[in-house]
Order: structure tokens, then C-alpha cells, then sequence
């Protein structure tokens, strides 16, 4: 049976080739990518090391391989890479064992970090796209690139993007931005400035995990359907014809 799709956050971290986290296909968006073909690929320096020493566990570099979606109707493929290392683990029967572990860096297409509802603006849709190429690679970047997202976002919802001062056009700061469009969607807003800051953290010397990226892109995908998603609406009108009829419409005769 196949099991539901995992949080990409166990991505963020060094996976053993066996136990290669379930995530979420990026095409079908329903079933998951199973590991279909990997290949360890271990540095010149390592390998120089592991001559001499003939310790595995010396064994470092890269990675390569490709994940298949599991759903029959899908099978779509996602080219991914990135580091490898040898490291011990623990088998099923408490056995230490020493095996390959993955850290991913790249995928395409890109893993998805939000699906936009409906009638997300395409310019908001692409900035999130953008992040998503990055993130494992650059989390860094993929954050200024949320922050991108935000800016498209209050110019779609109207929210003036430039001011006239002394004669010169000048940038009207995202803060600011923020604040105005908090006088038409409050709790909208208060989500914004929280990403916003994400962003800003992607910025300073520290700057954020991929795992911390994520969390951006859920607060960001929490204001894209407070905006766009009208699935409440339609399961409500539902509900209103449903109530005015007493019941479900009648069943049409089958010829």
C-alpha cells in the first residue's frame, strides 16, 4: 500500500539510501517519489584516503540518481543530487552497519514548497518557483526570493509599489507596503510581515535552513488561500442548496 507523502523537511538532513523520505510528487501532487536509481560517486581525495586506509567510512562526495512518482497513472521522474558520505546506522535488528548517506541539493523539476491555490497571480506563482529551484542548494537565496513572492503579492492586491518624492520615483520599502495593505486585510498582513522576516533572515550572516525556508512557505501558502481559495465557498453554496431543497437534487434517469 502506498503511504502518504512526507514532510519535505526530512529532506533537510542526511538520509540513509535505504529510508529516502516519501515526499510529495511535484507533478501529480498526490502520490509519492520512491527511490528509483542512485549512484554514490566518491571524491578523488576520498577515494586516495580509503586506498590507504580501507575504511569506508572515509568514503565522502557526491551523489546522483532519479525518483519516480509511485502513482501508476503518473510515474513522473525527478532528476535529483548532491553530497554523499559513508556513516554507520542501525539495522532492524539492532546491528551496526555502515551505508551510504545522501543529502539532497538539487531536484528537477523542483520539489514543490507550495501549491498555489486558484488564481494565485502567475507573477507570485513564479517567484515561489523560483525559491523551489533553489532552496537545497542556496536556502539563503530561496528566502529573498519568498520575499519577492510578497512584493508581487501587494502589487496584485493594489498596494502601490513606487512613490513621487522631491521629483524622483523612488521604491516604496516592503514594510511599508505591509502596513497599508493591513488596512484592508489585517491578519493577511500580519502573515506577510512574518515571511517577511524569514527573508530577512536569509539575508543576515547566520541565514536559514532549508528546514527554516519551509517554514516561510507554509505562512506564505497559509496567506494565499486566506486570499484565493474559494473551496469553503463552493462546499458552503453546497450546503445552501442542499438546505433550500431538503435534500439532493434528484437523480436524472438513466437511458
Amino acid at each position: 500500500m502506498m503511504g502518504m507523502a512526507e514532510d519535505l523537511r526530512q529532506l533537510d538532513r542526511w538520509v540513509p539510501q535505504d529510508r529516502w523520505p516519501h515526499v510529495a510528487c511535484p507533478v501529480c501532487y498526490v502520490g509519492h517519489l520512491a527511490v528509483d536509481v542512485i549512484k554514490s560517486v566518491p571524491s578523488a581525495r576520498s577515494r586516495r584516503v580509503y586506498d590507504t586506509t580501507h575504511n569506508p567510512l572515509d568514503l565522502s562526495g557526491t551523489f546522483y540518481g532519479v525518483l519516480k512518482c509511485a502513482i501508476p497513472t503518473c510515474r513522473e521522474s525527478v532528476a535529483a543530487a548532491g553530497d554523499f558520505m559513508v556513516d554507520v546506522d542501525v539495522d532492524d535488528d539492532g546491528t551496526t552497519i555502515e551505508c551510504d548517506f545522501f543529502r539532497l541539493r538539487f531536484a528537477t523539476p523542483s520539489l514543490k514548497i507550495i501549491v498555489p491555490p486558484k488564481g494565485t497571480p502567475e507573477a507570485v506563482t513564479k517567484a515561489i518557483e523560483s525559491a523551489a529551484a533553489v532552496m537545497w542548494a542556496d536556502p539563503n537565496a530561496a528566502a529573498n526570493r519568498l520575499r519577492v513572492a510578497i512584493d508581487e503579492l501587494l502589487t496584485a492586491c493594489g498596494m502601490p509599489r513606487f512613490r513621487n518624492s522631491n521629483g524622483k520615483r523612488r521604491r516604496i520599502p516592503t514594510d511599508l507596503r505591509i502596513k497599508e495593505f493591513e488596512k484592508y486585510a489585517g491578519g493577511v498582513a500580519n502573515t506577510l510581515e512574518a515571511v517577511k522576516w524569514i527573508g530577512n533572515q536569509g539575508s543576515h550572516e547566520m541565514g536559514i535552513s532549508a528546514t527554516e525556508l519551509l517554514d516561510g512557505a507554509d505562512l506564505l501558502s497559509y496567506a494565499l488561500r486566506q486570499l484565493y481559495d474559494r473551496s469553503e465557498d463552493e462546499i458552503m453554496r453546497q450546503v445552501r442548496a442542499v438546505n433550500r431543497r431538503r435534500g439532493l437534487p434528484p437523480k436524472k434517469d438513466k437511458k
